[in-house]
């Protein structure tokens, strides 16, 4: 994983938290509320030296060194350059918050997937209606968490936050509007992909 420091964001990333939980899902309506009534702080892991005033290009890409070791020749001779990101840190944060505060899940959303369709939705998949979430709990890994937050992630949105209260699951793994609503009402840490895919802005409850 990249060395990376905390930096504390100010009023620009809470608009873009903000922006980034508005009309996508029932879990960001619910996590939009929680964070809206909740105090708590905004802040991103990013490499040290990151000048202030590019902490808030969110949608701006370029943050991290292009990677050359893990580039690949093509068959015509172009090389592909695998895009730099923060995934590994973000998965981290998300773990070692549920150890630290005990919760006990995180759930990622997963925007582009249908729940009726036939393809399998991936790891620790369930569904809301239509709607297609990622339920991880300590018993994953944390290659498993990066495998998640690495699924849902798409370069415009990405939300994967850490919950003290579970979600009841049927056989069927799907649940209620009700159980995501009341598992966003707990959230303890919201995260939100950010510089084009390449990190991520968080918010932190206060008092967990």
């Amino acid at each position: 994983m990249r060395d990376v420091v905390m930096r504390e964001l100010g009023g620009a990333a809470r608009a873009y938290i903000r922006e980034h939980l508005t009309d996508v899902n029932v879990f960001c309506t619910a996590l939009l509320r929680t964070f809206m009534e909740t105090p708590g702080d905004v802040f991103t892991l990013v490499p040290a030296g990151v000048p202030e005033a590019r902490l808030a290009q969110f949608d701006r890409g370029g943050l991290l060194e292009e990677d050359w070791s893990g580039a690949v020749t093509l068959p015509d001779g172009s090389t592909l350059v695998p895009k730099p990101s923060l995934i590994e840190a973000q998965a981290s944060l998300l773990r070692q918050t549920m150890i630290a505060l005990k919760a006990s899940v995180c759930v990622a959303d997963d925007f582009n997937p249908r729940w009726s369709d036939d393809a399998c939705p991936g790891l620790a998949a369930f569904g809301v209606g239509e709607e297609v979430y990622h339920l991880l709990n300590l018993d994953h890994s944390k290659e498993d968490f990066v495998t998640v937050v690495s699924l849902a992630n798409q370069i415009w949105h990405g939300v994967a936050a850490v919950c003290r209260q579970p979600v009841a699951l049927d056989l069927a793994s799907e649940t209620t509007t009700l159980e995501i609503q009341r598992c966003a009402a707990s959230a303890l840490l919201i995260t939100c992909t950010a510089y084009d895919g390449e990190g991520f802005v968080a918010w932190r409850r206060t008092s967990p």
